[in-house]
């Protein structure tokens, strides 16, 4: 018997998710730290139109979150969003077979590196940073626009976390 199919389990597996990228964090200074997001695959962070990928970064103080990269959608912060977007010929959002026009890419190549400096409140003693990777089959926007409601493909995968704690 054989069996083909077109299926990427990669993203479908929170063990590979997590492989994928490896995170790092330096505090620059008291108000500064530099987020650093190393893509470990033999290819580009793979952008199909449907997908989401992020960083979510965020200070915690007295075991409250008192910093974030992103108030409410993860492309607030356009340098640890990895996704892609596209544009009509009037320069709004539209599903790509419509598409005539990119308006969002962000990637990062096979083995390669990107980093990050961020502002921060003044850091105190005790207080924790901490960034995750995340990742989804389908944007939960499109999911909702589109009606999915399947859990594999609408489900948060978490991928490399990395906290540091300021001493």
């Amino acid at each position: 018997m054989v069996y083909s199919c077109h299926e990427f389990l990669g993203i479908r597996s929170d063990e590979m998710v997590k492989k994928a990228v490896k995170l790092s964090i330096q505090q620059i200074d008291n108000s500064s730290i530099e987020l650093t997001i190393k893509n470990k695959m033999g290819h580009d962070i793979i952008m199909q139109p449907m997908r989401l990928k992020y960083v979510e970064t965020t200070v915690e103080r007295d075991e409250k979150i008192i910093w974030k990269n992103f108030k409410k959608l993860p492309s607030e912060d356009v340098k640890a969003t990895f996704t892609r977007l596209f544009k009509d010929d009037k320069g709004h959002r539209i599903f790509p077979p419509f598409a005539k026009s990119i308006m969002f890419d962000n990637n990062i190549k096979a083995n390669s590196k990107k980093k990050i400096t961020y502002k921060l409140p003044k850091l105190q003693k005790g207080d924790i940073v901490k960034s995750q990777w995340i990742s989804y089959v389908i944007r939960p926007s499109l999911a909702r626009s589109l009606k999915i409601e399947d859990k594999e493909t609408t489900k948060k995968y978490i991928g490399d976390s990395v906290t540091i704690v300021i001493k």
